[in-house]
């Protein structure tokens, strides 16, 4: 049984050039499934989840990460950095912010038995102006935000120097052929000076056009 899955994001007018992503499980949305997986309950926008529901989830996340993680290193030779796609609005609170908790657990948890080969930069890209949760694109709440174009990530987020000349694992929750806001920070990533960024997503949506996985 496949660990992980890795696959090609291809250039557009967000990012400027391709690159090599991973994944570790197909990802439907609940509309098509019925079934509320611990990604849709990570989400988490209505605030009316058990703290019980919501701490399942995140430990069900940080197994996926961790597992990629402590996979994926043993084939590099460096220190790698580990960055959050943030939250599409300002104002979550620390409830709708556990998929971000599951990324840190899963750094300090690889790191006992890496010799610290990862650095938690979960906070090194900040949201400093919401836009839209692409998610509910046509909720009438999310359509006076502003939905992804080229150049958002920069104009709605500050990026910490931290990430200058260093290699970046970005990581997302999902991954949405077409949305376009992993591109645009990658790009952001690039542009501010990161040497080298490398994406994964716990979940691919399943959809058609998505480049061929591989399993690893």
């Amino acid at each position: 049984m496949a660990i992980y899955y890795s696959f090609e994001i291809y250039r557009n007018e967000f990012m400027s050039k391709s690159l090599k992503a991973y994944f570790s499980i197909d990802f439907e949305s609940f509309g098509k499934s019925g079934t509320l997986s611990f990604l849709h309950i990570l989400k988490n926008m209505k605030l009316n989840l058990m703290e019980a529901d919501l701490i399942k989830a995140k430990n069900t996340a940080r197994a996926e990460i961790a597992t990629f993680l402590a996979n994926y290193i043993k084939h590099i030779n460096e220190t790698v950095t580990l960055c959050c796609i943030p939250r599409s609005k300002t104002y979550f609170t620390d409830k709708q912010l556990y998929f971000q908790k599951a990324v840190r657990e899963s750094v300090e948890l690889v790191n006992r038995s890496v010799k610290n080969k990862l650095i938690d930069g979960v906070d090194y890209i900040k949201r400093v102006k919401d836009v839209a949760t692409t998610h509910l694109s046509n909720s009438p709440n999310e359509q006076k935000y502003q939905m992804p174009k080229p150049g958002i990530t920069k104009e709605t987020c500050t990026i910490n120097e931290m990430i200058v000349n260093k290699t970046i694992l970005l990581i997302d929750d999902i991954y949405t052929l077409g949305v376009n806001v992993v591109e645009d920070c990658i790009q952001a990533l690039y542009d501010k000076g990161a040497k080298q960024v490398i994406f994964y997503a716990v979940g691919r949506t399943n959809k058609k056009g998505n480049t061929p996985a591989t399993a690893h």
